[in-house]
C-alpha cells in the first residue's frame, strides 16, 4: 500500500464578535491559497447563512463580514 502525504494546515480567524464560533471541515485548496478559513464557495455559502442568521438574531452585531466572527477549519 502506498503512503499518501497530506499537507493541510488549519486556518483560524479570531474575529471581533466572538459570541459564536463557526467550525468547518479540513481546509481545501482555496483556503490554502487565501491563507484564511472558508474561502471560495464555502465562504459564499457562509455569507448567505450569516445574513439570514443575523436577520433573526437579536444578540449579535448585524455586521455581515464573515471575518468579523471566530472561524476555524
Amino acid at each position: 500500500m502506498e503512503k499518501t502525504e497530506i499537507n493541510q494546515r488549519t486556518h483560524y480567524n479570531r474575529g471581533k464578535f466572538n459570541k459564536i464560533a463557526l467550525v468547518f471541515s479540513c481546509p481545501g485548496k482555496k483556503e490554502e491559497e487565501a491563507k484564511k478559513p472558508v474561502a471560495g464557495c464555502t465562504g459564499k455559502y457562509l455569507d448567505l447563512f450569516l445574513k439570514k442568521f443575523l436577520e433573526i438574531s437579536d444578540d449579535l452585531d448585524k455586521n455581515f463580514n464573515r471575518y468579523n466572527y471566530r472561524i476555524t477549519n
